[in-house]
């Protein structure tokens, strides 16, 4: 995201700010739970249609944000950006997960490890939905082909 752009959000949260005191609610739906409501304010039959007062629309981070992202807060060598793009794209709540838990700068493994597969990790439950996304039903042949392989240590046999 450029300057301008950066610019433009910060001007339209000012005025949406200015006039918050006058707002009887509000909801600002991140991730998942987008479609949903997006669906409900959607549909002529759903219960909210037409009820919506303002939109920011928020994008992804695209990759002059990440470098400039890295350049403050960690390493942002080429290989650090590829790494965090394969796992987070540009969805801006998974970095600053990772800047929260104070891994953005981490090696690969801690940075998993503390985002991903800790009891208290922040995207654990991203990580078991991503898994099942990505399998689309097709676990059953997973297993199937793991059982019939068998583990080998920490990688499986291939023959």
């Amino acid at each position: 995201m450029n300057r301008s752009a950066c610019w433009r959000r910060a001007m339209t949260i000012c005025k949406l700010l200015a006039r918050a005191d006058s707002v009887k609610g509000g909801l600002i739906v991140l991730g998942s739970l987008h479609a949903e409501m997006s669906a409900l304010q959607e549909d002529r039959a759903a219960p909210l249609f037409n009820r919506t007062t303002d939109v920011l629309a928020l994008d992804h981070l695209d990759i002059a944000s990440l470098i400039e992202l890295l350049q403050t807060h960690a390493d942002a060598s080429p290989q650090r950006l590829l790494f965090l793009w394969n796992l987070f794209e540009g969805v801006p709540k998974f970095y600053r997960d990772a800047f929260e838990q104070g891994v953005l700068g981490a090696d690969r493994a801690p940075l998993l490890k503390a985002l991903f597969f800790s009891s208290s990790s922040p995207l654990r439950g991203e990580a078991d939905n991503w898994f099942l996304r990505e399998l689309r039903g097709r676990y059953d042949m997973l297993l199937q082909y793991m059982a019939r392989r068998g583990a080998c240590g920490d990688t499986w046999c291939v023959n």
